[in-house]
C-alpha cells in the first residue's frame, strides 16, 4: 500500500517495563511480531533510546528518528545513534515539538550526546562521509524517506524544491 509507520518507541525505561509485563517483550518485538517491520524501510521507531541489541538488530531495515532536544528535556536518555548506524537503520532528525524546533540545533545535539556516550570524537560520520554531510543526510534525504517520501530532501533536476535560507552569520551558527 506503500503506507509507512511511525511509532514512538522505547522513549523512556517505563514504557519497556509495561510492554514487558503486558506483553512479555519489548515493544520493538511487538511491532516485529504484528509484521510492521516486514518491509524494509517502512517503519520509523521515533527515539528508540532504550533498546537492547534485539531491538536494534529488528530496527536495521527501518527508519529511527531522533530527538535529541526532547530526550534532553524531558531526561529520555541518549539514543544510540551510532548502534543504529551499525545495524542498518537510517537516522532521521526529528524535533518531537518539545523544547524547541531548530533542526540545526537537533543536529548539532544528536554528535554531541553520542560523543558523551561513546567517549569519542565525530561519531556519525560515515566511511565515505563528513560529519556534517551525514547530519545533513539526516536532516534531509533519510527524514524524507522515513515519511515515505523519497522524491523530497534532495536537489535535482525534476526534484520538487523546498528550501529555507540560512543566516550563516548567525551566533548560534558559530564555530
Amino acid at each position: 500500500h506503500g503506507l509507512v509507520i511511525h511509532a514512538h518507541v522505547s522513549e523512556q525505561p517505563r514504557e519497556n517495563e509495561e510492554c514487558a509485563a503486558e506483553h512479555g517483550r519489548t515493544p520493538t518485538a511487538v511491532f516485529a511480531e504484528a509484521g510492521c517491520l516486514d518491509r524494509p524501510r517502512t517503519f520509523t521507531a521515533v527515539h528508540a533510546v532504550h533498546v537492547d541489541d534485539g531491538d536494534l538488530r529488528r530496527l536495521g531495515g527501518q527508519h529511527v528518528c531522533a530527538c535529541p532536544t526532547t530526550e534532553a528535556d524531558l531526561g529520555d536518555g541518549i539514543v544510540p545513534a551510532l548502534d543504529h548506524r551499525l545495524r542498518g537503520a537510517r537516522l532521521a532528525l526529528g524535533s518531537d515539538s518539545n523544547a524547541i524546533i531548530d533542526l540545526f540545533q537537533e543536529a548539532r545535539l544528536l554528535e554531541m550526546d553520542e560523543r558523551l556516550r561513546i567517549g569519542a570524537r565525530i561519531c556519525l560520520a560515515g566511511p565515505d562521509e563528513s560529519l556534517g554531510l551525514a547530519l545533513l543526510r539526516a536532516a534531509t534525504v533519510d527524514g524524507a524517506s522515513a515519511l515515505g517520501r523519497p522524491e523530497l530532501g534532495r536537489l535535482g533536476v525534476g526534484a520538487p524544491f523546498d528550501a529555507i535560507c540560512v543566516d550563516l552569520d548567525h551566533p548560534t551558527l558559530a564555530d
